[in-house]
């Protein structure tokens, strides 16, 4: 490798190195702790002793000093801190090398990807269920412009549903609700909480309407039945006073188990004539 010039060393050294807070240990052929240095504290490394056995102080690196494919890099593995790092293994003439190199923010970065690709496998099952069938299949030959539509169709769908004042939860394991979409006006004023909160939702303590249903619904979900399970017309009232008709729908896409509840505009006639439709204010 030829030697860097001065300014490159000098943005390596800044934007790459330092960022990642390398810390590192020198272990002898025995196993034992040479030497140590670096961020060590960063990853939950501290008080290691020099001249015990390494793989005693440091649990992560079990059965790993003793490997013959070095040098050796492992990407993301969890320290005792709860932080990430890449770990390098590398030869040394005294023994092996031990370097860590945070790699959290790439793995919180990889995470959210991971959940916005979900959440766009969901939009794909979205769109089958509404179109009966399925987007594009050129995801192979093009996947930088299958991504840009997928977010396009992403965008469509949150305005779709705002436009339709209809709010999309899933259910997860723990049996509460995460929101799928944005939160209609209609639907903060009666649970605010929801406007500041994604996961943890319970619907069912909100409107009392949807306890009976729900139990239908779970029917529906534990048996991945196809279909959709419609509540009928129901109210609710926000802590202003303000009347809303409402209606809740639930359906299976795949794996997923889905709550859409939706600001109704069918206004029922008080004088038994036959139901007005216009839009609740």
């Amino acid at each position: 490798m030829p030697d860097l010039p001065a300014p490159v060393y000098a943005y390596v050294h800044t934007h790459l190195l330092a960022t990642r807070a390398p810390a590192y240990l020198l272990v002898q052929k025995d196993g034992c702790l040479e030497a140590c240095g670096g961020d060590l504290a960063r990853y939950g490394l501290v008080g290691l002793q020099q001249g015990i056995e390494v793989e005693r102080q440091v649990h992560v690196l079990a059965g790993l000093l003793s490997r013959e494919d070095v040098p050796l890099c492992l990407p993301c593995i969890e320290t005792p801190s709860g932080r990430f790092v890449d770990l390098h293994l590398f030869p040394t003439a005294a023994g092996r090398g031990v370097l860590f190199l945070d790699a959290t923010g790439e793995e919180l970065q990889r995470r959210l990807l991971q959940q916005k690709a979900n959440e766009m496998v969901l939009l794909q099952e979205y769109y089958t269920a509404i179109f009966g069938r399925r987007q594009g299949q050129d995801a192979a030959h093009d996947p930088i412009r299958h991504l840009r539509g997928a977010l396009l169709t992403a965008s469509l769908f949150a305005q779709v549903f705002a436009a339709l004042d209809t709010v999309v939860m899933e259910r997860t394991a723990e049996g509460v609700f995460r929101l799928l979409s944005t939160v209609p006006e209609w639907f903060a004023r009666v649970y605010p909480e929801a406007a500041s909160q994604q996961d943890g939702i319970q619907p069912g303590h909100i409107f009392p309407f949807l306890e009976p249903f729900l139990m239908d619904a779970d029917h529906l979900w534990r048996v991945q039945g196809t279909g959709q399970l419609k509540s009928g017309h129901w109210s609710a009232i926000d802590p202003t006073g303000q009347d809303y008709a409402l209606e809740a729908s639930a359906m299976c896409l795949g794996k997923h188990q889905i709550l859409c509840l939706a600001l109704s505009h069918i206004v029922f006639s008080l004088g038994g004539g036959e139901d007005a439709r216009s839009p609740i204010c």
